[in-house]
């Protein structure tokens, strides 16, 4: 049977935060039709955007499906906090989330 997901024209957009960050609940915002997940950079920490993004994954991978973690940062923030405001190029890395 081929993904309802791959056939949808809408996408519905989940925040995660605090609240919502536990693999169970990403796992039942899934089962409610979530494509995409918003992580608002804004008062959080690196690391923490890399453990929800690696929840989002596995809670995904158990139900077959594959949605796309988005990461809302400002690159001119990220620069400033390490101290480069004008570097770009080191603020593009900085604000990537992976692996």
């Amino acid at each position: 049977m081929p993904d309802p997901q791959l056939h949808r024209q809408t996408r519905i957009l989940a925040t995660l935060g605090p609240a919502t960050e536990q693999e169970e609940t990403i796992g039942a915002l899934l089962d409610a039709g979530a494509s995409l997940f918003r992580l608002n950079m804004s008062h959080a920490k690196p690391d923490w955007a890399r453990q929800v993004v690696q929840r989002i994954r596995a809670a995904a991978a158990a139900l077959g499906s594959d949605p796309a973690p988005e990461v809302w940062t400002r690159l001119a923030e990220v620069a400033r906090a390490a101290g480069r405001e004008r570097d770009a190029e080191t603020a593009k890395r900085l604000a990537t989330v992976g692996d």
